[in-house]
């Protein structure tokens, strides 16, 4: 019993310190104006001109524009949601799932220029949090874990 939870405790400071990484990102975007005026705009005409990211996905970042707005206001919503339940240790296993699955997204569709030293540390800290079992030291998952199903938490 005692291995198991020396074991999950090692990944506690990495769910926060993911957490409070994503909750910083997410507000810089919202200080940047991301909820007021579409800025995803810039890196997505790179895309859709074809100097960046691949060229099939050009029908996609032409969806994106279209809805630029909605898409801003999402992404700033999915990173200060995703990064206060990895804070708070709540849903860990699918908030860090999920929000791996939204870089990866993000890091296709604009291209190679997305993933530098702190995005690539990231994503493999992400994919690291979603394979492990969820973060039941110092979390909410483990109050929840009579509560919700096992896959979820």
């Amino acid at each position: 019993m005692w291995e198991e939870k020396v074991a999950l405790a090692v990944l506690l400071p990495l769910r926060v310190g993911v957490g409070q990484f994503m909750l910083a990102q997410a507000m810089q975007q919202v200080a940047a104006g991301w909820l007021v005026q579409p800025l995803i705009v810039k890196h997505l005409e790179t895309v859709r001109s074809g100097e960046h990211g691949l060229r099939a996905l050009a029908p996609l970042a032409e969806h994106v524009l279209a809805h630029a707005q909605l898409y801003g206001v999402a992404t700033c919503t999915g990173q200060l949601t995703l990064g206060l339940f990895l804070l708070l240790g709540l849903l860990s296993r699918t908030s860090a799932a999920l929000a791996l699955l939204g870089h990866l997204l993000v890091g296709l569709l604009i291209g190679p220029r997305l993933f530098d030293s702190a995005t690539i540390l990231l994503s493999l800290s992400l994919l690291s949090l979603s394979l492990v079992p969820a973060g039941r030291v110092l979390g909410l998952d483990g109050w929840l874990r009579s509560r919700l199903p096992q896959w979820l938490t």
